[in-house]
């Protein structure tokens, strides 16, 4: 069928617009199929391209063929069954039916188009998103703020993207209030699409017009990220809306049931951060995505915040579990990295990379025992829970050799490998501190690396279980404020085989 499809288009000059889902849905209609190409009115082709494939494709299952410069042809490819007799009187059918399908499209659109788009995103405040979490217009108000919000997070400062984002939000849903894209039309599909050609229409700028399309994106697995900042953030800030939104009213997924596609928002969201290269701080942005909920009083009163927020970023982790094993990174050190108090998607995946990278040279055995020699030896009732806050503090302790924050005295010190060791992650502790301001995170088990010849002469050398309880016990929290620094970055404890 694909080989007939092909020659029909050819013969009329033109190509194929291959389409795998159409022609799979078509071949299994089909026994014995049976090739026609059909005409439409060239005044058609003034509609957007997309509008005129969609027509053709879900109404009818026709293909689309366009010429060598892309543009679309006033033809198109249909199939009978078996019936090669009177296939003039078929076709004759099919193009009857394709010229009212685009007569209403050509309708909808002049209609839509005959006002600025700005009067489209002025419906919005009349159309419910979800039941109890307000309207579209909501909606855009909550993505705009917080769209703004991961900008100046990601650049520390003014990026100049501020305009931009702000029109953006605004006209984001605005073609969800169209003739062509509501009630639950053929084109519905084509949400965010038929925006961006509005906005185009409108005159608005090119990367606003963009965004309104990009911020749908990526559709599906394998989809293409958006290709403009605005278009990436606005995406995220989307996404993550809608996934805050349904956890507040109890709408997250359960077992095969994900009614709100949150699974895909959710990989969409990652996908975006770390292919496009947005250092978002997860807790910092789902806390922010609940208190613009909250300011317009969208919590219901029996929600505990911190302990949905803490459900969120569970999710949030999971999705991004699957999508690291799904690239090929082992599981323990997927759930190594996942298990430490991490923050920044990109980072996360950085450093399962590196540690990747060690275990196929070689190289990670050695640094985990150390690193192990170090946690083993702490007693479990001490460790308890590591925030990210505590081994931050305890980083930036070492880094000043701060010991009344560190909870431990160099002046107990007995042998010279403590010594060593002290200054050793002192040192290193200050290219971490460094490194957690201004380098990227892929350098952090390099910097770890370094320790571990004066790690293996501490436990070599030093009898941490001694018997003068006051150098034992300072010993102890030497070793536990290590822990809580190294924590930050990775589990060791999970990490199996070495």
């Amino acid at each position: 069928m694909r080989r007939l499809a092909r020659g029909a288009a050819e013969k009329l000059g033109g190509t194929l617009i291959e389409d795998a889902e159409l022609l799979t849905s078509v071949t299994n209609l089909l026994e014995s199929p049976v090739v026609m190409t059909g005409h439409f009115d060239k005044a058609f082709l003034k509609l957007p391209k997309e509008v005129i494939v969609t027509a053709l494709k879900t109404h009818q299952r026709y293909f689309s063929i366009t010429d060598r410069r892309g543009r679309l042809m006033p033809y198109f490819v249909a199939f009978a069954d078996g019936a090669r007799r009177n296939t003039a009187e078929i076709l004759k059918g099919c193009e009857r039916v394709i010229q009212a399908r685009l007569a209403d499209a050509q309708f909808y659109y002049r209609e839509d188009t005959a006002h600025p788009i700005d009067e489209l995103a002025a419906r919005l405040d009349r159309i419910v998103w979800l039941e109890g979490l307000g309207s579209l217009a909501q909606k855009s108000e909550r993505m705009e703020k917080l769209a703004l919000w991961i900008d100046r997070v990601c650049s520390g400062g003014s990026t100049g993207r501020e305009a931009l984002l702000r029109r953006a939000a605004y006209l984001a849903k605005a073609d969800l209030a169209s003739e062509m894209v509501k009630d639950g039309k053929e084109f519905t599909q084509l949400q965010g699409y038929i925006g961006r050609e509005y906005a185009r229409v409108g005159g608005e700028d090119d990367e606003v017009a963009a965004a309104i399309f990009e911020h749908y994106l990526p559709r599906f697995a394998g989809d293409e990220i958006p290709t403009t900042d605005t278009g990436g953030i606005l995406s995220m800030a989307d996404k993550l809306d809608t996934t805050v939104g349904c956890f507040l009213f109890g709408l997250e997924p359960t077992g095969s049931q994900d009614p709100y596609a949150l699974r895909r928002q959710v990989l969409g969201f990652l996908r975006i951060s770390i292919e496009g290269g947005f250092p978002v701080p997860l807790t910092g942005a789902v806390g922010e995505s609940l208190s613009l909920f909250a300011g317009e009083k969208l919590v219901p009163e029996e929600v505990d915040v911190s302990s949905l927020s803490a459900r969120i970023m569970e999710f949030i982790t999971q999705r991004l579990s699957v999508m690291l094993r799904g690239a090929g990174f082992d599981y323990d050190l997927v759930a190594a990295v996942l298990s430490a108090p991490w923050e920044i998607p990109r980072d996360a995946r950085e450093m399962v990379s590196v540690l990747q990278g060690m275990r196929d040279r070689g190289d990670l055995t050695p640094f985990v025992l150390a690193m192990k020699r170090i946690t083993n030896i702490i007693p479990s009732s001490v460790k308890g829970r590591i925030t990210r806050e505590r081994s931050i503090d305890m980083l930036s302790a070492f880094a000043e050799k701060d010991e009344e924050a560190l909870g431990f005295s160099s002046s107990l010190f007995r042998e010279d490998a403590e010594k060593r060791l002290y200054d050793a992650t002192s040192s290193i502790c200050r290219e971490l501190v460094d490194l957690q301001n201004h380098g990227p995170a892929s350098k952090v088990f390099d910097r770890l690396l370094q320790l571990v010849p004066e790690i293996n002469a501490y436990f070599d050398e030093v009898l941490v279980n001694c018997d003068d309880d006051t150098v034992r016990n300072n010993r102890i929290s030497y070793l536990l404020s290590s822990y809580e620094a190294f924590s930050l970055y990775c589990n060791f404890s999970a990490i199996a085989g070495e």
